[in-house]
């Protein structure tokens, strides 16, 4: 039953933000998420009323990499 679904992305409550499709659910976050680990719960009934949830983190890394260059050096001929 999708009107029961509970979508929880760092403890915040984003499910009139989420949009669900058949038995998916997709959420973008309005802002990009900051470094760091980020958990996420996702609660839903059946049309029986049987619970069902499931818990999970991902680990963002929102640091942009640091590129050096150490060949060519300066005078190389290539």
């Amino acid at each position: 039953d999708t009107t029961t679904l509970r979508l929880r992305v760092g403890g915040v409550d984003v499910t009139t933000s989420a949009e669900v499709s058949g038995n998916a659910v997709s959420y973008t976050p309005p802002q990009p998420l900051q470094s760091g680990s980020i958990a996420l719960q996702l609660d839903v009934q059946d049309l029986a009323g049987n619970a069902a949830s499931a818990a999970w983190s991902i680990q963002v890394d929102a640091d942009a990499p640091t590129v050096s260059l150490t060949a060519p050096v300066a005078g190389d001929v290539l």
